[in-house]
């Protein structure tokens, strides 16, 4: 019996939602499990919902946080800001500074429409790992499906001992490959919708790893809720004959699917000071 485990990604506040989701990462585990398992064998996905929300109350902590990233960045917060606002302020002038110095700056930029700008910045990497890697994205596949195919590019060249000499490009690909995916990450709209102090604290422990490059320890103490859902018969689901790629992509929807649901029932009932607004 082979177990999978997968986890929610969090997202930053935006006006929409570009479809961020899982990466096919724990679809590839689970595929491969059942394989070795054998056609007679059932092998399980478990779906795991694991939430970390805070116990007490750290506004404060968290808006003196904001403000040293503002101040860092040269961002000036008044102070009849909503949180939401202040984030979205410092979280804009970060997105600017690091897409200016890795040359990703989208042309002709409106900075009024955030979730395009995410997009077209994300394109840019999208497309020159594409060139490099000479890829064709399929018609119908988003800025996430793109990426997972380079990933999984990335993953085959670096797992063929005959292609040793492409290994160090391919870990530099594996890298701008990740830095899209964190790019379009913060255009969720978890933020935006439903402003909790958890969320507001994760998305602004999020931006301060992403502004300093290092990581910190938690802004508060917290209290941590798991849930288990309903195993997954990957054997079932893989049984149909379907090409690999459509096999991995339809069971890493099952699985982001299945974590949303548990997810969803910790958030409806966590009792603590985190799922209160901010």
């Amino acid at each position: 019996m082979g177990y999978v485990e997968a986890k929610k990604i969090r997202d930053f506040a935006g006006k929409s939602d570009p479809g961020m989701g899982f990466l096919d990462g724990p679809a590839f585990i689970a595929i491969k499990a059942q394989q070795q398992l054998g056609g007679d064998a059932t092998g399980l996905a478990l779906p795991i919902a694991i939430k970390a929300t805070n116990i007490s109350d750290s506004r404060q902590v968290l808006r003196t946080r904001l403000l040293e990233m503002a101040e860092s960045l040269g961002v000036e917060l008044s102070a009849d800001k909503t949180i939401l606002n202040a984030v979205c302020q410092v979280g804009l002038a970060m997105l600017q500074r690091n897409l200016r110095q890795r040359g990703f700056m989208p042309p002709d930029t409106d900075w009024s429409d955030l979730p395009e700008v995410i997009s077209a910045a994300a394109g840019l990497v999208i497309n020159g790992l594409e060139a490099k890697m000479e890829l064709t994205a399929r018609v119908d596949a988003d800025l996430v499906d793109r990426i997972r195919a380079i990933r999984r590019e990335v993953h085959r060249i670096r797992t063929d001992p005959v292609l040793e000499i492409d290994h160090p490009v391919a870990a530099f690909w594996a890298h701008e490959a990740m830095m899209a995916y964190r790019i379009l990450s913060y255009a969720g709209n978890d933020l935006a919708e439903h402003p909790t102090l958890d969320r507001c604290g994760e998305t602004i422990e999020k931006l301060r790893e992403d502004l300093y490059s290092r990581m910190y320890s938690a802004h508060a103490n917290r209290a941590v809720l798991v849930h288990f859902g309903e195993p997954i018969d990957v054997s079932a689901k893989i049984a149909d004959g379907s090409k690999p790629r459509e096999r991995r992509a339809d069971l890493t929807d099952v699985f982001e699917q299945s974590v949303q649901v548990e997810m969803g029932r910790l958030n409806a009932n966590d009792s603590c000071p985190g799922a209160e607004m901010f």
